[in-house]
């Protein structure tokens, strides 16, 4: 049997994954990214290697062979690679000489210090050799680790209470010796203290891999892969919670922030993060092993080729986030190359072999599986909460009956709709945003426009309205008013007093529910704003349904109607502007109500099927439209200006905002038609989109808060990539909603239908 093929069976593909994702992000973390970035990283690095070194672990060992194999594993790479820094930074300096000749630190400094660094294996700063050591403290802290851990597994054969108490006599001793030593800035020699401070990672490595714990989230089905991931996402997020009260902390300085037990805490919490990320990732593949071959020069030498590539591009000109994190990635797989081709040098044909490896499983033609990764895993869970929360298909429903056709472009529309605009909330006020909200808004009401069933009576429709818009509207501004007066007066518990609670905390928010405005309450008006497409649209549905009632359902005169309603709303609007805002989003929604009746017309005149028509005969008109289409909306947008509904804002005049919106609405239309296989996560975005819309806000608002909360700066691609995910976190809580609250997705009779359609799309996903 082949090496590579051999090393796959050793062990789970899942350490492999763990340690070239940490490594890669301590790479980032070197970055200059944030301080509390590094902070974030550096956390659960350290504990998840020594965790990772405890699980791999084996038994029987005697105190001698660990010995021995950890000079030849620890020690002697250790002294290496020490010294191959010892030489560089030794080249350093006399380049530097050469150059400068007003360079001259003490030779002792320069010759003296860094082998006095090697020897106890710990940092001795000076102005060449503050990171000759650097990481590679880590070597010698695994050797220590492996000789206590099998020093104490000789004497107590693993009686499993003797062990961990063992453990905390380590824990006792980190403790002593950081405030004994450490806070007087010493250090014990050969990172002793640091090896005793990493015992507890090392031991529950051990323990529970002898114990088989891990053993049931190690499953290769989609349904444990999204379990897996959840808890990731979960224990991440506590990571970044732990951070606001840790303070300055650095395992190889051997300091850890404010509290001992808070840090232990906090390495625990990212050791489950990157163990269950690394169960979601790892696959049939051997990527991993490929960039796990050259982790150790990786960490070797990664501060060096950080500091030449600022030497190279220059002090005053900052990398872009995406770039650094490409630029990590470049580090391992450069370092793991040259580790197979010195390989390859000695006669081990495992490169050639390993590329062939490579090649016969397609991974260099399946990146587009990393693209679609966390698509397919919360299409998981869609499989997992419609087995525990829809009812079977074949459960007699009554009459209620689903359409056996849905407008496919609707719900890819819809979904695109969703994206951008969570997109367009994270940009400041700049020309991709006024481009966004240009149409971003009026697409929505020209699809329920399209959608709207004219065969209903006014009561009927008034009825259904109440029960799909007013009373979602109601319960979730409840919610949102109960929430941020609990949230108000935590933050603001040392500056209370009954007057500020009783009309800031409850009678602004109130007032903003019934009136629909955020014009009153401040913050908590500003993050309730989506709320008011509900209102607005319950109130153009009344408007059109009457328009149709008075010109007798003749289409002919339904834009005449249209025309006076506007004419109507808009010199309301003019008013509103000199005195106050119209209550109940009357001004800005009537104003909107054309794009509904383009959307009613446009379906009635089934101008879909001629579009359909002319683009079967020309695939050019499909790619040619969409383009003209955008380019018109972005240049008039751009003399426009801002249009924000919600605030009553359309820009220099009204005109060009309806110019910008219907240009924009017929390149989305184009650009969905395209869409003609079903999926199953973007008609569940689409099916929920009013409920997306109602709650994005606050979701978005936080998340954005978290990314500040670690000074991290993410450009336009990382703003894309947080609306992507948030869009696909939102079908698995649609379908918890479609399941118990079904008053906020339109009643009963109305979830009988989608669950009907959820069953029916559900058949194509794939089932473990």
């Amino acid at each position: 049997m082949n090496t590579v093929i051999e090393n796959e069976n050793k062990g789970p593909g899942w350490i492999d994954f763990a340690k070239v994702f940490s490594v890669w992000f301590l790479i980032t973390g070197s970055f200059a990214i944030s301080q509390k970035y590094f902070l974030f990283v550096t956390v659960f690095v350290v504990p998840v290697f020594f965790f990772l070194f405890g699980f791999s672990e084996t038994d029987g060992k005697s105190i001698k062979q660990t010995i021995i194999e950890g000079l030849k594993f620890f020690l002697l790479p250790y002294v290496l690679l020490y010294l191959t820094n010892y030489i560089i930074n030794i080249i350093v300096y006399f380049l530097s000489r050469a150059t400068n000749p007003a360079v001259s630190p003490d030779s002792f400094d320069i010759f003296i210090k860094p082998l006095i660094g090697m020897l106890l294996a710990s940092t001795v700063k000076s102005p060449f050799s503050t990171f000759a050591v650097h990481s590679l403290w880590f070597l010698p802290a695994v050797f220590i680790v492996r000789v206590f851990h099998a020093i104490i597994y000789k004497f107590i054969k693993l009686k499993i209470y003797l062990y961990l108490l063992f453990i905390l006599v380590f824990y006792g001793i980190t403790s002593l010796s950081y405030y004994l030593f450490n806070i007087q800035g010493q250090r014990i020699a050969f990172s002793i203290d640091c090896a005793c401070a990493a015992m507890p990672f090392f031991t529950a490595g051990y323990i529970i891999r002898k114990y088989g714990i891990l053993i049931p989230f190690i499953r290769h089905d989609l349904q444990g892969k999204s379990f897996n991931f959840l808890i990731s996402i979960v224990c991440f997020g506590f990571i970044v919670i732990f951070l606001q009260f840790m303070g300055e902390f650095n395992f190889g300085d051997f300091i850890f922030g404010s509290s001992i037990p808070l840090y232990y805490l906090a390495g625990f919490m990212g050791i489950a993060a990157v163990v269950s990320f690394s169960l979601t990732c790892s696959g049939d593949f051997g990527i991993s092993y490929f960039l796990s071959q050259g982790l150790l020069i990786a960490a070797a030498f990664y501060i060096k080729v950080i500091g030449l590539l600022n030497t190279v591009v220059g002090q005053d000109y900052e990398l872009f986030l995406m770039s650094k994190f490409i630029l990590s990635f470049l580090i391992l797989l450069y370092s793991s190359m040259a580790v197979l081709f010195w390989k390859y040098l000695k006669g081990e044909r495992e490169l050639i072999l390993y590329l062939k490896i490579l090649i016969r499983n397609k991974i260099f033609y399946n990146a587009k599986m990393v693209v679609f990764a966390v698509s397919k895993l919360f299409t998981a869970l869609f499989v997992i909460i419609r087995e525990k929360l829809v009812k079977p298909s074949g459960e007699d429903h009554g009459e209620e009956t689903l359409p056996e056709d849905r407008f496919l472009w609707v719900d890819f529309a819809r979904a695109a709709g969703l994206l951008i605009f969570i997109l367009g909330n994270m940009q400041g006020i700049n020309l991709l945003k006024n481009f966004i909200f240009a149409f971003v808004l009026p697409l929505y009401f020209f699809l329920n426009g399209f959608l709207e069933n004219n065969r209903r009576s006014f009561k009927e429709m008034v009825l259904n309205s109440i029960r799909t818009l007013l009373i979602p509207y109601v319960i979730i501004y409840g919610c949102l008013i109960v929430y941020y007066f609990v949230f108000n007066v935590i933050a603001n518990i040392g500056n209370l007093n009954p007057d500020r609670v009783l009309f800031e905390f409850i009678l602004q928010p109130v007032l903003n529910m019934i009136l629909v405005t955020n014009q009153v309450g401040g913050f908590f008006g500003s993050q309730a704003i989506p709320l008011w497409f509900l209102i607005a649209l319950f109130e153009i549905r009344i408007v059109h349904h009457g328009c149709i009632a008075l010109i007798k359902r003749k289409l002919s005169f339904y834009p005449l109607s249209i025309i006076i309603a506007v004419g109507v709303f808009w010199g309301l609007f003019r008013l509103s502007i000199v005195l106050i805002r119209l209550p109940f989003a009357l001004d800005c929604a009537f104003l909107t109500y054309p794009f509904f009746a383009l959307g009613f017309i446009v379906r009635q005149k089934k101008v879909i099927e001629l579009i359909n028509y002319y683009d079967s005969k020309s695939a050019a008109l499909r790619i040619i439209l969409p383009i003209v289409g955008f380019a018109l909306t972005a240049v008039v947008s751009a003399i426009n200006g801002l249009n924000d509904i919600s605030w009553g804002v359309f820009g220099l005049n009204l005109p060009m905002f309806y110019f910008s919106a219907f240009f924009g609405i017929a390149s989305v239309v184009f650009i969905s038609l395209l869409y003609k296989k079903e999926m199953p996560e973007i008609t569940l975005v689409s099916m929920g989109s009013l409920l997306i819309m109602s709650y994005y806000f606050p979701a978005l608002y936080y998340t954005i808060h978290v990314f500040d909360s670690l000074n991290i700066y993410f450009g336009l691609f990382a703003q894309i990539c947080i609306s992507v995910l948030m869009l696909f976190l939102s079908p698995a809580l649609l379908l918890f909603f479609f399941r118990y609250f079904p008053v906020l997705t339109g009643g009963k009779n109305r979830l009988l239908k989608q669950r009907e359609q959820i069953n029916r799309m559900m058949e194509v996903l794939p089932r473990e």
